[in-house]
């Protein structure tokens, strides 16, 4: 394993971890019109590689935000026999997280290209230690 492929799994993970977070952040800003503050300062990414060629993305988030995402089942009474109006559901998280998966693996399989190798391998030369 070579340090230009380790190299490029981490800045693979973290575009991606950082688009995440932005395209979150702009659903988010669209579809909720209650914010405390919540769900934008309790998300954050964290890139963890290791000495082999993997690396782990862990995005941590508030628990509620999933259930945001979760649309409710339709039919519901109250007390006087009327249909209740059920909340809709926020596209703030599954769409977003699992249609990232997709691009994720598509980039760590297919992405590593000779240009790819040797821009990483001019920048790793540039760097001063």
């Amino acid at each position: 394993m070579s340090i230009i492929q380790k190299e490029f799994v981490r800045r693979t993970l973290e575009e991606e971890g950082h688009n995440i977070n932005d395209v979150q952040t702009q659903a988010i800003n669209k579809y909720l019109k209650f914010r405390t503050g919540r769900l934008l300062r309790g998300r954050k990414y964290d890139i963890e590689g290791s000495g082999e060629m993997d690396g782990k993305l862990t995005i941590t988030h508030p628990v509620h935000q999933r259930f945001l995402d979760i649309k409710p089942k339709n039919v519901s009474v109250n007390m006087q026999g009327f249909r209740k109006r059920s909340r809709k559901a926020f596209p703030i998280h599954n769409r977003i997280v699992f249609g990232h998966l997709n691009r994720i693996a598509f980039n760590l399989m297919y992405g590593l290209t000779e240009e790819v190798r040797e821009s990483i391998k001019n920048d790793l030369d540039n760097q001063t230690i």
